[in-house]
């Protein structure tokens, strides 16, 4: 517990001299939302059981920014209750709470859960929805495991979105996915007329990319436009790099697995081929037989026998 005595009357006054988890639980309710978010990211920093319980107590309950605040410090933490899902699918589709649906979608982007894949979808395309849930919702989608068909239709939309961020947005969800279905859409967004766009979907191409992809790549080699302080250009170089690594590591490959392929087809005709009868080995050299009724010769005797 902290000490009153310790602290200044200001401090006394303002309700310091309790818990600091306390204190931070009340500022979820704050009306700035610089604080709420502020004390959301502090309480998500908490290894304190009891601290965790109280968010999902809040998170159920209260006015719809503490709740909102409540899902952000509950989708941050390690020991997440299994209730969050719940709580996430419930703000999720309260459409009369802009902030708790935001706090929603953007906690689903730390906590991907693919039941979802279908309304974060259906959100991305939603032209009801502002800019920003729509972002929200991408990057959802990008931390999604795969693209499902509902996942690509929504992407492949957002990149054509009259709206730029969207647009960036879902070429940034591509790069996320590694979604090599994506990359001929990816290769008509380096055309786009935006900086951003155009390096985002270099970067995804730098994943996903073939030797299709290159000839638009190298024509973004001579863009100096910059994307979170690098040049297009250098995103583009990068990309026609890995391609090429990846295609001459592909081409490898192929020609190795060719080779063992070879190599087995050979094997096997030799150990089916038959095999020729062995001839027999050579033996020692035996004696000739004595002819029938032919007398043996008598052994030739040395000479100090025949002086005998």
């Amino acid at each position: 517990m902290t000490n009153q005595a310790q602290l200044p009357p200001a401090a006394r006054a303002m309700g310091l001299s309790r818990e600091p988890a306390d204190v931070l639980l009340e500022a979820l309710g704050d009306p700035s939302a610089l604080v709420r978010w502020a004390a959301a990211e502090a309480l998500a920093r908490r290894r304190d059981g009891q601290v965790g319980a109280k968010l999902l107590a809040l998170a159920r309950e209260g006015d719809p920014s503490a709740r909102a605040a409540a899902l952000d410090a509950l989708s941050r933490r390690a020991d997440a209750p299994v209730e969050l899902a719940d709580l996430l699918t419930r703000g999720l589709g309260d459409e009369q709470a802009a902030e708790l649906r935001q706090a929603a979608v953007q906690a689903l982007a730390r906590r991907p859960d693919p039941a979802l894949a279908g309304r974060l979808a259906a959100l991305a395309q939603g032209a009801e929805a502002d800019v920003a849930l729509r972002n929200a919702a991408l990057e959802a989608l990008g931390a999604l495991p795969a693209a499902t068909p509902e996942v690509a239709e929504a992407l492949l939309a957002a990149l054509a979105d009259p709206c730029a961020p969207l647009r960036a947005s879902a070429a940034r969800a591509m790069n996320r996915l590694r979604w090599p279905e994506g990359r001929d859409a990816l290769a008509l967004a380096l055309r786009d007329p935006e900086p951003q766009v155009r390096g985002e979907a270099a970067c995804a191409l730098a994943l996903v990319g073939d030797r299709s992809s290159q000839p638009a790549l190298q024509d973004l080699l001579a863009d100096r436009q910059a994307l979170f302080g690098r040049e297009v250009r250098h995103l583009a170089r990068q990309a026609l790099r890995r391609i090429a690594l990846r295609e001459t590591v592909r081409e490898v490959k192929g020609w190795l697995a060719a080779q063992a392929a070879s190599l087995r087809r050979r094997l096997a005709q030799l150990a089916t081929r038959p095999t020729p009868p062995a001839e027999p080995l050579p033996g020692p050299e035996q004696p000739s037989e004595i002819e029938p009724g032919a007398e043996p010769q008598p052994a030739e005797q040395g000479p100090d026998e025949r002086a005998e």
